[in-house]
């Protein structure tokens, strides 16, 4: 791929783990936003190696699942080996081709690679979607959908487990004017956009939402659902478990 070229949006994510499986540990994730400033990141934050802690929230949402697990946004597959190691036989789903083959080779001992949102079947007892892996959304108004479109694959008892951080925490509102000036959503609602660029390769813009909790219980409710809140972290993140009524 030529320079600057662009490509799917997960495109130079999964070059970039794929990368760091083959050993080079400075593989860096370029991180491009409308609101943030750019970023370089390490790809390991990605890969997550075993001996690497997760964070308190993810590992209570780890702790909480149950059942029959779907792992959705699985990346390299760190918190369903975790699971497996739990006893537990997760299904873990990914939209990125390389991410998939990469927690194979890791040991995930069931794992698709599918755009979910097209293609989905069976019920769940426990849906897990971490690092802010709710934000797929995009949109504050596309939440509702995705939220129905989950519960509609959980058990009667099931539940959703996911981790966010709120955007409008600890931003004033003259720092939320000044942000609102370049952005291409709408930032008061947690809507922000972003660009991965990994050597050469440079992927497409896409939006991902950081709801706040009063957000996503509001949508959560509209929803015929119900949220719990089970932990804060810092800057303002979360960990909350949406069942049905």
């Amino acid at each position: 791929m030529a320079r600057g070229e662009s490509s799917a949006p997960w495109g130079p994510l999964g070059s970039a783990l794929e990368a760091f499986h083959r050993g080079r540990m400075d593989a860096t994730i370029r991180i491009e936003s409308d609101v943030f400033e750019t970023e370089d990141v390490p790809a390991r934050d990605y890969y997550r190696p075993l001996e690497d802690p997760l964070p308190a929230l993810e590992t209570e949402a780890l702790r909480c699942c149950r059942g029959e697990v779907l792992d959705l946004g699985a990346g390299a597959g760190r918190h369903s080996l975790e699971l497996q190691r739990l006893g537990l036989r997760p299904l873990a789903v990914d939209i990125c081709p390389q991410a998939v083959e990469i927690m194979r080779k890791r040991g995930v001992k069931r794992s698709q690679c599918l755009d979910f949102l097209e293609y989905l079947e069976g019920s769940f007892d426990s849906i897990l979607m971490l690092m802010n892996g709710i934000g797929l959304a995009g949109r504050l108004d596309k939440l509702g959908p995705i939220l129905r479109f989950l519960s509609s694959h959980l058990q009667p008892d099931g539940q959703i487990l996911c981790d966010a951080s709120s955007f409008s925490d600890g931003v004033d509102p003259e720092q939320l004017r000044q942000l609102k000036e370049g952005a291409r959503g709408r930032v008061e609602s947690g809507e922000v956009w972003f660009r991965l660029g990994f050597d050469s390769q440079l992927g497409s813009w896409y939006p991902w939402l950081f709801p706040s909790a009063a957000a996503l219980r509001q949508s959560c409710s509209e929803s015929g659902l119900k949220m719990k809140i089970l932990s804060h972290g810092a800057r303002g993140a979360y960990l909350a478990r949406i069942t049905r009524r």
